[in-house]
């Protein structure tokens, strides 16, 4: 009579391996899932304020700050005493960003996609031109000789990276917590400093603003730093 051998120890010992494999595949497709979450979370249509701090400027590779001279720079689409012309170069602006206008007594409309520094003004220059709409360049200089002007240049930066990030079209708003504390977080400077009261004004603005900056309160930001720049911009 033959009799059939089984190996009760080889046995248990491949279900233990099964076991082991079946719970790696567990933990890898935990940690792949996780990882595929933060990427649509981050694609999300609603942006996330991640931490705001000043850009370097290119020129002089130094981050923004006491010192030197911080150029903005506005790209401009027209300028038009015609309502009709003013419509028309808008809705042209608006594949690209949030365009906003400014209007000069007797001179026109300028009809504007946005402020910028500069290496990020190189690349909407080249997007707008690349789709044959050449834009004429505004340049605002600030210059850091102080606290005062430091800060001003720091917290427009800081505003102007959420508004490029508007520009996106898969971001509809914006939380403007974290805007709101690194402005918050600014030292005192002294009163009696030049543009102290633009230093205020951009302060008090930025505090004011909504929980969420949307596309549609864009181009309303974009024109009270315009203001601000015209108003400290070295003559």
């Amino acid at each position: 009579m033959k009799y059939t051998r089984y190996d009760l120890k080889r046995k248990n010992t491949d279900g233990i391996m099964f076991a082991v494999v079946f719970v790696g595949i567990l933990i890898l497709a935990f940690f792949i899932g996780s990882i595929v979450s933060r990427v649509v979370y981050s694609n999300n249509k609603i942006g996330t304020a991640n931490v705001i701090a000043p850009s370097k400027v290119k020129d002089n590779d130094k981050a923004i700050g006491e010192g030197g001279t911080v150029k903005f720079i506005a790209l401009q689409g027209g300028m038009y005493k015609t309502k009709e012309y003013e419509d028309s170069m808008k809705n042209k602006l608006t594949g690209f960003g949030n365009p906003f206008m400014i209007s000069e007594q007797d001179k026109g409309t300028r009809v504007l996609l946005g402020i910028f520094i500069e290496e990020h003004a190189v690349k909407w220059e080249k997007e707008l031109t690349d789709k044959n709409i050449v834009p004429s360049k505004m340049t605002f200089e600030l210059k850091n000789n102080s606290e005062c002007m430091a800060e001003i240049s720091a917290i427009i930066d800081a505003n102007l990276k959420v508004l490029t990030k508007l520009m996106d079209k898969t971001v509809q708003s914006y939380k403007t917590e974290e805007l709101k504390k690194y402005c918050a977080n600014q030292k005192a400077v002294d009163k009696s400093s030049t543009n102290y009261n633009e230093l205020n004004e951009l302060k008090e603005y930025i505090k004011n603003l909504p929980p969420e900056l949307t596309k549609e309160k864009a181009a309303e930001n974009y024109v009270f730093i315009y203001n601000i720049l015209k108003k400290v911009n070295v003559k």
